[in-house]
């Protein structure tokens, strides 16, 4: 998602902080500001943090309730939201569909999985991309960190990451990054909804070479997919699709080493 070039927010970010903001100056508590414009306190406290986005009727009514309805001001964030999303093309389409989910899967061949990469990681990634300028590497970057706040919620989705060991060792931006990287996975592996585990180079792993992917379960039992390559990507519910690939991310987990084995070949990796 795009920066604001002053406050350094993605629209979801100013929405969230103009949203306190206003609240705050006018002593509104989120309890009294959910009674105002018809909706529960939790959603105004998810919206604040950014765990959730926003919704056009929400915007509209925040409009109504600051009596912002002629400058359109959360409307107009709103809508820049939703410019920013599309803009992603695919990945936005899955940004949309990963704050559903209940059950995330996650394999890569090659990188660490976006949900759990550094900063800095990240930046590296997009820098090296010869078609995307320098603006557009900074709304890919902060679109990417956004992600990880759905496991800030009170009730987070199950994330489950499969890495491929090789990519322990492929010093993404340098040695300190990837040294970065890896600390990183340690602390997200204390996470009591993440589960990480590292695919031993001799597994092979055929099936699972051929792309990334990543599978999402819904509270609903629908399942949703993604499957990125060459920098390309689609999201998709296709049946044959998804059945395919829940039988490949089985595959693959048969070959993961356990969580544990595969934090003490992290740190093992690290410490060189």
């Amino acid at each position: 998602m795009g920066r604001d070039l002053e406050s350094g927010l993605t629209a979801q970010g100013i929405f969230a902080a103009e949203l306190v903001r206003l609240r705050q100056q006018t002593g509104l508590s989120q309890i009294a500001l959910g009674a105002r414009i018809g909706c529960h306190r939790t959603l105004i406290s998810h919206i604040e943090r950014g765990e959730k986005k926003p919704q056009r009727k929400i915007a509209e009514a925040l409009d109504v309730a600051f009596e912002l309805t002629d400058k359109k001001h959360f409307t107009g964030l709103y809508e820049r939201l939703i410019r920013e999303i599309g803009s992603l093309g695919w990945f936005g389409r899955w940004l949309e569909v990963e704050p559903q989910a209940t059950y995330l899967r996650f394999w890569d061949p090659l990188l660490v999985p976006g949900i759990l990469q550094t900063e800095a990681y990240a930046r590296a990634i997009y820098q090296r991309e010869p078609s995307l300028p320098a603006n557009e590497v900074e709304q890919r970057v902060s679109a990417r960190m956004e992600r990880r706040s759905i496991l800030r919620r009170e009730v987070p989705p199950r994330v489950w990451v499969m890495i491929d060991e090789t990519v322990l060792h492929r010093p993404i931006g340098g040695r300190a990054v990837l040294a970065g990287q890896l600390r990183f996975l340690l602390e997200m592996a204390d996470h009591p909804a993440v589960t990480i585990q590292v695919v031993p180079i001799d597994a092979g792993c055929a099936p699972g070479l051929l792309s990334a992917f990543a599978l999402a379960q819904l509270p609903n039992d629908m399942q949703v997919a993604t499957i990125q390559s060459s920098g390309d990507g689609v999201v998709t519910t296709e049946p044959r699709l998804l059945s395919r690939l829940t039988l490949q991310c089985d595959i693959i987990r048969d070959d993961a080493y356990s969580q544990s084995e595969s934090l003490r070949l992290i740190e093992r990796v690290m410490e060189q």
